[in-house]
């Protein structure tokens, strides 16, 4: 008789043991990562050691450092009624500045109504608001989310800071549906 066979009809024999035994088991593990991974388990990955893609990281990034004024976010109003000229799209344009000026996130936005230039479709019914952002994004979503539909203006919102949003939104959908 082997190994395995000796440890099977242990197990089988006594069932309850190994129930006990195999949730002692999952119990230890759960705390040795509170204990020793603290902080350690998020989503945000880096590389260790210097392997030759953080090397190149290292030299683009060297000799292309990245604009500190461009834009993090970008916000897309459209509206199939009115276009960018229509009063009732610059004050929604507008209101849309002002409700997200007192969330601390935007430090610097850039719309057709501050310059022209290529911030307007060419069907004159789609608008872009490039956004800078001074923290992340959490506080401006509910803003964005409030606005989107209000008075037949479709407002979204995509960038580097809401990209783990889409993805964690994407996901919940996902598991929600039973799809993933």
């Amino acid at each position: 008789m082997g190994r395995t066979e000796r440890l099977a009809r242990a197990c089988g024999g006594h069932p309850w043991r190994t129930i006990l035994a195999w949730v002692g088991a999952i119990v230890l593990a759960v705390a040795a990562a509170a204990v020793f991974l603290p902080g350690n388990l998020t989503s945000t990955g880096h590389v260790t050691g210097n392997p030759e893609s953080k090397q190149a990281e290292d030299l683009v990034f060297g000799h292309f450092p990245p604009d500190p004024n461009a834009a993090d976010e970008l916000v897309v109003v459209r509206s199939p009624t009115h276009t960018v000229d229509d009063p009732r799209f610059k004050e929604f344009v507008t209101s849309l500045y002002n409700q997200a000026a007192p969330t601390g996130v935007v430090a610097h936005a850039r719309s057709y109504l501050d310059s022209p230039g290529p911030l307007v479709s060419a069907d004159r019914h789609t608008a872009l608001i490039e956004i800078q952002r001074r923290k992340d994004v959490d506080d401006l979503l509910p803003v964005i989310e409030r606005n989107d539909g209000r008075e037949g203006f479709r407002v979204t919102i995509t960038g580097s800071g809401t990209l783990d949003h889409d993805f964690n939104d994407l996901s919940q959908h996902d598991l929600k549906s039973g799809e993933l």
